[in-house]
């Protein structure tokens, strides 16, 4: 019976050692030791003077007759290793407890990331400093005897990868089969352990460590308590890798919301934006549109007859007036009375002053607000469907405004591109954008004066790219300062708050995006500035 329970025990413990479950190893081990000491091969005195020893090898030597393992400190270790998620945390205390508990010099930890290894922690015992996450590159190699710059055998950890056993040079000089390794040879080491950490049968890193101060420094005690911790390492390295990708994924996540947040409150600043300056737009619109009719009635404006102002013919009547009775009563009552009418007189010519000041002004607000409206209903459009000619539209445009601007001494250049620059979408949207951009051009001019010597200048160029329309509209005006350049596609915002709405611009960059395109622009304070409108053909 003892016999067929010593084969089961044997079979419980390779499953639980393939399984990483080294803790459950020890405590079945402990527990039927005496079935153990039944079969004398599972029990290898000369074990840890060996080279090279496997996994399960390591594993025959907790019921040594000479050893004896602290399992206080082997409770300590799992439960401090244990205790940290944070895998910087983590890699730092497993480094100062693997150092401390294996009478180590130095070591080094290489963690598994896919199909690559790197090295992520080096800790020195005597200067207590650990560095962690170095991230390292560690190349993995079929070749042996590796001349490496590493500060430890490149030969051996590759072995251990390849193999996933572990090494225990009690003294690394003499022992025959490293003997080649120039890391070996040129440092002459005495004591190296290097084994791999394993969960669930996965090799997930590589522990390498180094004692130069004697031979035989791992003693079997301190390689049991590491065999035994390595399993709860492996565990939790692999828990904090997860945490680690959680945090990364939820510090996305939380990016994401904040950047939709961001855009949805963008949104509905626009649509707020729109609703109110719509709405705005719309009742000033109505307020100012019956005065207007008004006093284009008086004005004599609105298309009646006779094509001319109240005050006016006010005026001829009083004339006419002073003409019937100059010859009919004394002339000091004519004298009177002409006096009354000059005054009648002036009243309605300054009558009809104001009333064309408030007709200007009037028809000025209309304007705004119909900018308004028109700025508000930008973007829920639809873009169209008939093809426009932007070349020929520039043209037309510049013949428009050419022979007006001469008169203030600008100049427009014109440099088309020959190819077809056929677009789809609404003529007005295209007509809205230059017309925008060339009016700004024009304002900016008239604010520098000629005195300089320099022409008053605008350059159109026209190119096609990358199946995209190109148009570039500069001119050598004042330019615009630097704390004003971002704003100037800003709602309301103008740098001529006396002539300008604010809208323009505004106006331009939502028709550009409304074709997803886009408009860049550049300027120099004294020399000028550049527009660059991109439309995808």
């Amino acid at each position: 019976k003892e016999h067929f329970a010593t084969s089961y025990l044997k079979e419980a413990l390779y499953s639980y050692q393939k399984w990483g479950a080294l803790v459950k190893v020890f405590q079945l081990k402990k527990k039927y030791s005496y079935l153990l000491k039944l079969d004398t091969r599972l029990v290898d005195k000369n074990f840890f003077s060996t080279s090279i020893s496997s996994l399960s090898n390591l594993e025959n030597s907790t019921t040594s007759g000479n050893s004896f393992l602290d399992i206080g400190a082997v409770v300590k270790a799992s439960q401090a290793i244990a205790g940290e998620i944070h895998l910087v945390k983590l890699l730092k205390k497993m480094m100062e407890i693997v150092l401390e508990n294996a009478g180590a010099e130095k070591g080094f930890f290489l963690l598994k990331n896919k199909q690559d290894w790197m090295i992520q922690a080096e800790g020195n015992s005597g200067s207590k400093i650990i560095d962690v996450l170095q991230s390292k590159p560690f190349v993995i190699s079929e070749e042996e005897n590796i001349s490496s710059p590493l500060n430890f055998s490149s030969t051996i950890v590759n072995y251990v990868i390849r193999t996933q056993t572990i090494v225990l040079l009690d003294n690394a000089s003499d022992q025959s089969i490293f003997i080649g390794d120039s890391y070996i040879l040129n440092n002459q080491p005495k004591s190296i352990l290097c084994f791999p950490l394993m969960n669930q049968g996965e090799i997930v890193g590589i522990m390498y460590l180094e004692n130069n101060l004697t031979t035989y420094a791992f003693t079997p005690n301190r390689v049991e308590l590491l065999k035994i911790i390595s399993s709860q390492i492996a565990v939790s390295i692999e828990n904090s890798l997860l945490y680690a990708n959680l945090e990364e994924k939820v510090a996305e996540r939380t990016n994401q919301l904040e950047e939709a947040h961001r855009t949805i409150l963008v949104l509905e600043k626009d649509a707020t934006e729109k609703q109110l300056a719509g709405g705005f737009a719309h009742e000033m619109r109505n307020a100012l549109v019956g005065p207007k009719l008004v006093i284009q009635h008086l004005l004599g404006q609105d298309g009646s007859k006779p094509f001319e102002s109240k005050s006016l013919i006010n005026s001829r009547k009083l004339k006419g007036i002073y003409f019937l009775i100059k010859d009919k009563i004394p002339e000091d009552t004519l004298n009177i009375a002409l006096g009354e009418m000059k005054t009648i007189f002036e009243n309605e010519e300054q009558t009809e002053s104001s009333l064309n000041a408030i007709y200007k002004a009037v028809s000025k607000g209309l304007s705004i607000t119909q900018q308004i409206m028109d700025y508000a209903k930008v973007g829920n459009e639809q873009t169209g469907k008939n093809q426009i000619d932007l070349n020929a539209l520039l043209q037309n445009l510049v013949s428009e405004y050419d022979k007006n601007w001469k008169e203030h001494k600008i100049v427009i250049s014109l440099d088309l591109i020959k190819e077809s620059s056929l677009i789809n979408g609404l003529d007005t949207h295209f007509e809205s954008v230059f017309k925008n951009l060339l009016l700004n051009a024009k304002d900016a001019l008239l604010e520098r004066s000629i005195v300089d010597g320099r022409n008053r200048m605008i350059k159109i160029k026209t190119q096609i790219m990358n199946n995209s329309f190109l148009a570039e509209i500069s001119d050598n005006g004042s330019g615009i300062s630097p704390e004003n350049i971002n704003r100037i596609f800003d709602a309301f915002f103008s740098t001529k708050p006396d002539s300008g709405t604010g809208l323009g611009l505004g106006v331009v960059k939502k028709i550009v995006t409304l074709y997803n395109g886009k408009i860049d622009v550049s300027s120099e304070l004294g020399s000028g500035t550049s527009f660059k409108v991109t439309l995808p053909l």
